[in-house]
């Protein structure tokens, strides 16, 4: 289903880009949790056939950590999941 994602910058400042690879339309949720589980950023995203990007914006004001970031599909299961650094 999402054969290739890549999460830059990692360790991230301002602003996260994901780049997805998905071998069919999709409709996603990204979700963005913090070291307690707490969900810090969450959007729904449709990707189509091939590359999608998107910026995850306004986390510049997060305090520096490790934070986890998930792809879910919308009857909730994981499609991709990676850890990324606050720096």
């Amino acid at each position: 289903m999402i054969p290739k994602v890549v999460v830059r910058p990692n360790p991230f400042f301002t602003a996260i880009t994901l780049d997805v690879t998905c071998a069919q339309g999709k409709h996603v949720i990204v979700r963005m949790f913090d070291e307690d589980d707490k969900i810090v950023k969450m959007f729904s995203w449709f990707l189509v056939k091939g590359i999608n990007i998107t910026n995850i914006s306004e986390v510049e004001f997060l305090p520096t950590g490790v934070y986890s970031l998930d792809i879910v599909d919308l009857e909730g299961d994981v499609l991709y999941s990676t850890h990324i650094s606050k720096g």
